[in-house]
């Protein structure tokens, strides 16, 4: 397939996996689950998927106390933009102000989360 989502899923899933330890909690924003599985990390939202964020009932708040709480993903591949489903700007706050940008990777943002 000729589909972005999935050619860039392994090379995002290697340097989200460079990026972090095993143990550690990764997330793809809104979607992209083939990555986690070329990152074997897991995921450190329960929804994968785009639909389910949008439309589960608590799930976008659910996504922005993850964010703006203690224990926010290590990494972060950003597939869709923030506010397609964070109108609020809480998501792409969490990651100007906790995040490192690193190198996009295919076309895809990858951030890391600051060390204290």
């Amino acid at each position: 397939t000729a589909d972005a989502r999935v050619v860039s899923a392994a090379p995002v899933g290697a340097a989200l996996a460079a990026a972090t330890t095993p143990d550690e909690r990764v997330y793809v924003i809104w979607a992209n689950a083939a990555v986690y599985w070329h990152a074997d990390r897991a995921p450190a939202f329960r929804y994968l998927w785009y639909r389910g964020v949008e439309l589960i009932p608590g799930a976008r708040e659910d996504v922005r106390a993850l964010f703006a709480g203690p224990a926010p993903p290590a990494a972060v591949a950003v597939y869709q933009e923030p506010d397609a489903l964070d109108p609020t700007g809480t998501v792409a706050r969490a990651l100007a102000e906790r995040y490192d940008r690193l190198p996009d990777v295919a076309g895809v943002p990858v951030y890391r989360l600051r060390r204290p």
